[in-house]
């Protein structure tokens, strides 16, 4: 008989939008090796943080551009979460790493 205990964090409260309220497109999804983030108006900043399905963080950057790059080439194949803060608003994106 034995014991495991494994802390983890869960992502609660957190809007899974499809709706897109922060007016963002994220493309290609799904992708081999970069998404795209691209907005109307600069993110200035925004910050973009990357979950993988165990809710660890694995990529933190900051956003200022109306279009950024994220690479994710180095990441296995499978789902991830994005999620985007601003001042105002956050949303959570699914995307999909082949």
């Amino acid at each position: 008989r034995s014991n495991v205990q494994k802390n983890f964090s869960i992502l609660d409260n957190i809007p899974l939008r499809t709706d897109n309220d922060l007016n963002l497109k994220i493309y290609p999804n799904p992708t081999n090796t970069k998404v795209y983030i691209e907005s109307a108006n600069d993110l200035k900043d925004a910050v973009i943080t990357v979950y993988n399905i165990h809710s660890q963080i694995l990529l933190q950057q900051s956003l200022q551009k109306k279009t950024n790059e994220l690479n994710i080439s180095g990441f296995n194949s499978g789902m991830y979460f994005v999620k985007i803060q601003t001042k105002e608003s956050v949303g959570v994106w699914k995307v999909v790493k082949e």
